[in-house]
């Protein structure tokens, strides 16, 4: 289906430095909060991460319940909140207006998230993921901006604690294929 927005475009230079970080997740997502650029590992802990994917519409329409094992309530007010506030910070458009729309339309708690306003985005926070290769993997997440373009951000995960930590390691090893990686045997 091609895209009735096109993503912005990604540098070479951005590419090479996320698929760079192999053992590391991290996307960037434009000001819709649409993911323009992913690397293995992202991809391969939510499948909220793969390019083209717009957070909200993933969150709201379909369902993060098998995803995400943390508060549902605290992970929809957050999207909501970061998509409220890149909409303040930049000019409203066609595409804004179409994603509020559409969740307005398909999904109560979205609607009741966005008139919410009291919520602001947290640039920092943490999620536990379900993750089909390699189970629980409890993640914490950084919001950077890149000085020169306001209009991308870079979204940085790592494990908060020991066992995510040795999991995201695993899985990293799963999609680099390493032997000895066998998401069965718990082997790492």
């Amino acid at each position: 289906m091609p895209e009735e927005f096109p993503l912005p475009a990604v540098s070479d230079d951005l590419r090479a430095l996320i698929d760079g970080w192999t053992s590391v997740p991290v996307f960037v997502r434009d000001r819709h909060l649409t993911v323009v650029a992913s690397n293995a590992l992202a991809r391969a802990v939510s499948p909220s991460f793969d390019v083209g994917i717009n957070i909200p519409r993933y969150t709201f329409l379909h369902g993060i319940g098998d995803v995400v094992e943390c508060d549902r309530g605290e992970i929809i007010s957050q999207v909501a909140a970061v998509l409220r506030d890149s909409l303040l910070q930049h000019d409203p458009d066609a595409q804004f207006q179409k994603i509020v729309g559409e969740l307005s339309a398909n999904s109560d708690d979205f609607s009741q998230k966005w008139a919410d306003d009291s919520r602001h985005a947290d640039q920092s926070g943490t999620t536990t993921v379900n993750n089909a290769m390699v189970g629980t993997i409890t993640l914490a997440y950084q919001q950077l901006h890149f000085p020169d373009d306001f209009e991308l951000v870079l979204v940085v995960w790592r494990g908060v604690d020991e066992p995510s930590r040795r999991a995201l390691a695993q899985l990293a090893d799963i999609i680099a294929g390493l032997p000895g990686s066998d998401p069965s045997t718990g082997s790492h």
